[in-house]
């Protein structure tokens, strides 16, 4: 008999100043190849996180207190080029989300967003 290949879970860092959305994205990617292997609430804890965890994808909210979106990624993207970064926003204008994807982030998801759609992205970011 045949067994079938273990299933590869990805670990995912969540930065975001909501504590809400932290238990939300837990809950979307419960019983999906997702686990949240870590949280933060800004920029210098995000980056203290990603030297521990060393997580496969990064959500970024853009707009947080003190180190904001845009200057993590450019952190993140300085330690490890080729991080996979999504970034996450409600506030998100045309040119913050142009400057983030043209910076390096993977991709965009606007907030808030349902299981499906977190689960796609991070299915598509991880398999380009």
């Amino acid at each position: 008999m045949h067994k079938p290949e273990p299933v590869r879970t990805y670990r995912v860092l969540t930065v975001d100043d909501s504590r809400v959305l932290h238990s939300i994205v837990g809950r979307y990617l419960d019983g999906s190849e997702f686990a949240m292997t870590g949280r933060a609430l800004d920029g210098d804890e995000a980056m203290a996180r990603i030297r521990e965890l060393n997580p496969d994808v990064v959500l970024l909210d853009i707009v947080m207190p003190g180190l904001g979106g845009p200057e993590t990624l450019e952190r993140i993207l300085r330690w490890n080029r080729d991080a996979k970064v999504v970034m996450a926003s409600s506030v998100g204008t045309d040119e913050s989300v142009h400057d983030c994807l043209a910076a390096g982030a993977r991709t965009f998801l606007v907030k808030p967003f349902t299981r499906d759609d977190l689960i796609a992205t991070l299915r598509r970011v991880v398999n380009a």
